[in-house]
């Protein structure tokens, strides 16, 4: 009984090694540099696969958070010296969804506390690997209110840092942590400022705004995005008419920012 039970294996090894010439086989790179060559048995996705790996043909079992990426190399029969790689890297963790290198970023934003802001801005992102996104953008913010100072407008130019630490196993849903932060530039650097009777400059509006982002894709690459942070404003006040240093500030908002992304 034990020997038929090795001459079966052996014979099922031998039939899928000649379906695998013909077929075409399986190659499976790691992230250490090492790489497989064979058919997978066995796939459960986010956790393990086995594969029968040729000529050996021997059994090994891998895990998913060891693998760079899988290509699939499939033999043309006109052209059995010639060999079409077939990448499917995005199938080990975005199989569906959210596949480009390049993304646009269309924001709207509101905020509230130390005044209260809306605005509208474009970010370009670029995927460095499978989590991590970096951009750069610009971005038109207005306050709605009239405290502390009235009025004011400025273009905000960031740098966008996302790094994604869940997504469902299809990518379709994915949570982030967004870092955003940059320069802001006023259309009107001179102004009435509480709590000063003269008219005062400003200078150094640099911001920083950390948040939580949560994306769900639409369609395959189009998603919409939304995020709830924490902006800091850091700004330097100076007297307009004496060129003296009165005072720097900080502001303090909580932000909610709605993208659409593609």
């Amino acid at each position: 009984m034990r020997a038929l039970a090795i001459i079966s294996c052996f014979l099922l090894a031998l039939s899928m090694s000649l379906n695998a010439q013909e077929a075409g086989q399986d190659i499976v790179h790691l992230k250490n540099g090492q790489s497989y060559q064979g058919i997978i048995i066995e796939q459960k996705p986010g956790q393990y696969l086995r594969m029968l790996v040729l000529p050996d043909q021997d059994t090994t079992q891998l895990a998913y958070a060891d693998i760079d990426r899988i290509a699939r190399e499939v033999i043309v029969p006109s052209e059995p010296v010639q060999a079409v790689s077939q990448d499917s890297s995005s199938s080990i963790i975005s199989p569906a969804y959210f596949t480009n290198k390049q993304w646009i970023q269309i924001h709207s934003y509101l905020g509230a506390g130390d005044y209260s802001l809306g605005g509208l801005g474009v970010t370009i992102s670029h995927a460095l690997n499978q989590r991590w996104l970096l951009g750069a953008g610009v971005h038109y913010i207005s306050q709605t209110n009239e405290r502390p100072f009235r009025n004011q407008q400025f273009v905000a130019l960031s740098a966008d840092v996302k790094w994604r630490f869940s997504s469902s196993s299809d990518n379709r849903l994915a949570t982030y942590l967004v870092f955003n932060g940059g320069y802001h530039l006023p259309f009107d650097r001179t102004f009435t400022v509480e709590p000063f009777a003269e008219e005062v400059r400003v200078t150094n509006t640099w911001y920083f705004n950390p948040s939580l982002g949560f994306r769900f894709n639409v369609f395959r690459n189009m998603g919409l995005m939304f995020d709830i942070g924490y902006q800091l404003t850091l700004a330097d006040y100076v007297s307009e008419s004496t060129g003296e240093s009165l005072t720097d500030r900080n502001f303090q908002n909580v932000t909610f920012r709605g993208t659409l992304i593609f």
